[in-house]
């Protein structure tokens, strides 16, 4: 027999048996989320400049304001960032979690 781990709960069919693998989906997964890291993170501080009336920018030709609404929208939006991390860190390492289930038992059923 193949040394293949067969991920599948299904007979073999006609001697072939059905490999299922993750690997693409985990990958494009992962490259989007890298990707779309740094766009989420424009988004909220736009999003809490437009909440609190705020400029774009607290330092112009080189002088820096002392502007407090800055820094609580700063702070505000590394709060949500956070957040947003971990819910995408769920997303990612749930399927994880699932495929190395799948994976053990699989690997059980081949060395009994």
């Amino acid at each position: 027999m193949d040394s293949t781990v067969l991920l599948s709960t299904q007979a073999p069919v006609s001697g072939h048996h059905r490999l299922v693998t993750i690997e693409p989906v985990q990958f494009l997964f992962s490259l989007y989320y890298a990707g779309s890291v740094p766009l989420i993170d424009q988004f909220v501080q736009s999003q809490l400049q437009r909440r609190y009336n705020s400029t774009t920018s607290n330092v112009q030709c080189g002088v820096t304001h002392n502007d407090s609404n800055v820094d609580h929208i700063k702070s505000e939006a590394s709060t949500w960032l956070i957040y947003m991390n971990v819910a995408g860190m769920v997303q990612i390492f749930v399927p994880f979690v699932v495929f190395i289930n799948r994976f053990v038992i699989a690997l059980g059923e081949h060395l009994d």
